[in-house]
């Protein structure tokens, strides 16, 4: 009789635990998906020239200041393809949600830039908030 309580104890952790493993790869598997998680589509021109800044916040700014130009250009372009492709109320909906999209990024890239508010680090983090937000919404409408 303790021999079979011990076999079904066993049976009973080993299936436990073969969930829980499959929970942890589905929750990878979904972490993994997840495009808020992956660094936006940023152009390789970007990525070489913050390289070359070394941390000099002048250089770090233009280098921002440049890409933001570019994902603000793709956002453009993503936005009109996508409102092209949708129906008239739909057209409305997106307009709408789309002004909400830029007064919250707006008013996030105020809070991030608060947190060094007069100090050097202010205008970095202002910048790379807009960029990282407005390269993001232009993926999401990709």
């Amino acid at each position: 009789m303790a021999s079979n309580n011990i076999f079904i104890m066993r049976t009973l952790s080993s299936i436990s635990l073969a969930i829980v493993f499959l929970a942890l790869n589905q929750l990878t598997n979904a972490l993994a998906h997840d495009s808020s998680l992956a660094e936006p589509n940023y152009s390789k021109s970007y990525r070489s020239c913050m390289d070359k800044a070394e941390g000099v916040t002048i250089e770090m700014r233009s280098c921002i200041g440049r890409e933001l130009s570019i994902q603000d250009n793709r956002l453009n372009r993503n936005y009109k393809r996508y409102f092209e492709s949708v129906e008239g109320h739909v057209k409305k909906k997106l307009r709408t949600a789309q002004q909400a999209w830029i007064q919250f990024r707006n008013k996030e890239c105020e809070l991030a830039g608060s947190l060094e508010e007069g100090k050097t680090l202010e205008p970095i983090l202002i910048g790379s908030c807009y960029l990282d937000m407005t390269a993001r919404r232009a993926d999401e409408l990709e």
